[in-house]
């Protein structure tokens, strides 16, 4: 078996562009933006371009110089060990608290998104939470586990052409019920926030007009993207210029279309659902919206069943994406590089498969064990997680001087930074201590960024310099001098 190609497959630049969208607009993009649009507004379009602006600066600024790396080296196939290979790690610590971090935190957000999922599905349609949960991982987990990579690329197609197409029919269905004028007078009757015309203004958010603060906090969220393992993974799959410039170019367009799609759907849903209050509940939103799409009959209910299968394929390409990656990294870095375990050539197939069981298994307990979701709650997590990978990744790609003890401090600092910046009451205000988050009115995610690239400077100049042969392997990638 070749383990390469079970971690990365073998894909063309069209399917690499569309591996790593698909993945990222399934839950996000499918359910939490079009709800982000009709809770808060049009003033959301801000954290729609700024997924899409971090994204070509990680198309255009990481992704070449990634796969460089893994042209240097086959075993480079997960972050950690691209961190290994980077410092010129000796020992295992880096890759191992590396991939002991990522895995835990992928478990945590999976078992978050699937949880949700759960309970949008049991208000929608009744299925039982904890069933659904169980069976949907047992069955994606072994999937995942069988076909490695290609579980992914082999579906891709079908899938973006599903969720495109899909998503634009549920928005023309949604328009072309009513007249605009009566769309238009049933978003004034709801209880908006504000005037309709603040409502559908990208300058308003949630009935105000943003302020500074306000664009930086919508802004910064696009960072997260560029820290999600699954995303980064993609970039050493590739092992020619001209793919991931295809990949790129087919990414931008994708997002482009599918977030002028999210928006459509999220600004007329207000109107359509009239006379629906208005809810802050995920659940309740797609509850009451296939609720509504049932009661058309006919072409409504068929809506309704697209509706349903729509959220599947978004969660089955965000669950299989951190399943994968999971997979790969404990079996690479964990079992294999970290020699915890000697698998057999022979038994490597069934070791793989036997892992991504486990951590499905692994992820319904955690599912079944947290307590009340919350969206906060997961993006709290995201936001641990990619406060963490991104800097470091990012400064380790434009800064030679940077080590494998600046490499860990970002790590930490990253992680440690979120919590800090959102929750620790370290400014005193009024005489009440408040966090910076509050005080400043600012999401923790630029402190926390800032924070990692500052803790990698320090550390990295307060220990050895690297060595003479990672130097010269940064500036070869660097200058595309690649054997």
């Amino acid at each position: 078996m070749d383990f390469h190609e079970y971690s990365l497959g073998n894909v063309n630049g069209l399917r690499l562009g569309l591996v790593s969208t698909i993945s990222l607009t399934g839950f996000l993009g499918v359910i939490l933006l079009p709800f982000y649009v009709y809770y808060f507004g049009i003033g959301i379009f801000w954290e729609f371009f700024g997924i899409i602006f971090f994204v070509l600066i990680m198309w255009n600024h990481l992704s070449f110089r990634l796969m460089r790396y893994s042209k240097k080296s086959e075993s480079i196939v997960s972050i950690p060990g691209y961190f290994s290979r980077r410092f010129g790690e000796k020992s295992i610590f880096i890759r191992m608290f590396s991939a002991v971090e990522i895995i835990i935190l992928s478990v945590l957000i999976t078992g978050y998104i699937v949880k949700e999922a759960a309970i949008i599905l049991n208000a929608m349609t009744g299925v039982d939470k904890s069933v659904f949960a169980l069976v949907f991982l047992l069955i994606i987990s072994c999937y995942c586990g069988i076909m490695g990579y290609n579980s992914m690329a082999k579906t891709v197609y079908i899938k973006a052409i599903f969720v495109l197409v899909v998503f634009l029919m549920l928005g023309i269905y949604m328009f072309t019920r009513q007249s605009i004028a009566e769309l238009m007078r049933n978003t004034m009757r709801t209880d908006i926030t504000g005037s309709v015309s603040e409502y559908l203004n990208v300058l308003y958010h949630n009935g105000r007009m943003l302020a500074s603060n306000d664009y930086v906090t919508l802004l910064s969220k696009g960072l997260l993207v560029t820290g999600m393992p699954f995303m980064l993974i993609n970039f050493f799959a590739s092992r020619e210029s001209r793919v991931i410039t295809k990949g790129r170019n087919t990414a931008f367009v994708f997002l482009v279309i599918f977030f002028i799609i999210s928006m459509f759907v999220g600004a007329i849903m207000r109107g359509f659902l009239y006379p629906e209050r208005i809810t802050n509940s995920i659940s309740s939103f797609l509850k009451m919206y296939y609720d509504k799409l049932a009661e058309g009959g006919g072409l409504g209910r068929v809506m309704s069943i697209l509706l349903i299968m729509l959220i599947m394929v978004a969660l089955i390409s965000i669950v299989e994406a951190f399943i994968n990656s999971i997979t790969v990294i404990f079996f690479e870095d964990i079992i294999n590089r970290g020699n915890v375990v000697r698998v057999d050539h022979k038994f490597m197939r069934e070791t793989l498969i036997s892992v991504s069981m486990i951590f499905g298994v692994l992820i319904f307990f955690v599912e079944q064990y947290l307590g009340h979701i919350s969206i906060s709650g997961l993006m709290m997590f995201v936001a641990v997680l990619g406060c963490s990978i991104s800097p470091t990744v990012f400064m380790s790609l434009v800064w030679e001087r940077m080590n494998g003890a600046g490499c860990i401090a970002g790590l930490i600092f990253g992680m440690a930074g979120v919590g800090i910046f959102e929750y620790a009451p370290i400014i005193k205000v009024d005489g009440v201590r408040q966090s910076v988050s509050v005080v400043f009115g600012l999401s923790p995610i630029l402190p926390a960024f800032i924070l990692s690239c500052l803790g990698i400077i320090l550390f990295s100049l307060l220990t050895k310099k690297p060595s003479k042969e990672i130097v010269e392997e940064f500036r070869e990638v660097r200058n595309r001098i690649v054997e």
